[in-house]
């Protein structure tokens, strides 16, 4: 079962009241999704791309193998992916 542990997150008293604390608690939980993101792509072989590290491929060998596919096209599939 994945958890999250979150540190206490403080804010200087002279900063309170600005937002700040908020601020701080958003980019943890999405800096965790973004982890459990990373993660559960990773798991089905998608790469981070050179040019940009937030955009993920997957090879067409890679998926025809997590897929098994035979390259046929089947209903509903455009003819495309069997070139």
């Amino acid at each position: 079962m994945p958890v999250v542990v979150l540190a206490w997150l403080a804010v200087d008293k002279d900063h309170q009241g600005k937002g700040l604390g908020q601020a701080l608690l958003k980019d943890a939980w999405l800096r965790t999704a973004q982890a459990a993101v990373w993660s559960w792509y990773g798991s089905w072989e998608f790469e981070s791309s050179h040019a940009d590290a937030y955009h993920l491929f997957l090879m067409r060998k890679d998926l025809k193998g997590l897929l098994r596919w035979d390259g046929k096209a089947s209903v509903g599939m455009a003819s495309t992916y069997d070139s």
